[in-house]
């Protein structure tokens, strides 16, 4: 057992909680270091906390590179999960009003109230999230981005207009 723990985390963060044991060869003793550490009351409450953290702080405000609608609905999910590994339970009902207060989007608002005004909705956030998700597909393909420039905006910088007939092409 020593082995396999010491082959397993030898360059991981619990290293140092192993290694005492290692001239005695007690794997038994690693293994409950290692637990004791990583599902100890200290562990847990770093990780309720930051999991609270992070739901406190998640705003959606319109897809951005690196932070789309998916990524905010999975930070939401991968939160709900730590707490409820820790049996740090939340309502359904309060996770889905707080979702929803998180979204700032004024094109997203009537799915929003769609949401709230729908008791099935409210009451399961997977079904909610999914909801407003399909809100937010036409959104991604109402403004094309090329980079980091829009092409609406980069075409009336460069003085290109459809009315002008042959204006100046941008690619």
């Amino acid at each position: 057992v020593n082995r396999i723990i010491k082959q397993l985390d030898i360059e991981g963060p619990g290293r140092t909680l192993i290694l005492r044991f290692d001239a005695a060869a007690d794997g038994r003793a690693a293994w409950l270091a290692l637990r004791g550490h990583y599902e100890g009351v200290g562990f847990k409450n770093r990780n309720v906390d930051e999991a609270y953290s992070q739901l406190d702080h998640l705003t959606y405000s319109g897809e951005k590179k690196g932070f789309t609608f998916e990524k905010f609905v999975q930070r939401h999910m991968e939160s709900f999960l730590e707490l409820a590994r820790f049996n740090e339970p939340i309502l359904e009902t309060k996770k889905v009003q707080d979702f929803l207060g998180r979204i700032t989007v004024p094109e997203l608002q009537a799915s929003v109230q769609q949401v709230k005004a729908t008791a099935a909705l409210m009451t399961d956030f997977e079904q909610a999230a999914n909801f407003i998700s399909l809100s937010v597909q036409p959104l991604k393909s109402q403004t094309q981005t090329i980079g980091n420039i829009n092409v609406d905006q980069a075409r009336r910088q460069r003085g290109y207009h459809q009315s002008r007939g042959g204006g100046r092409q941008l690619f």
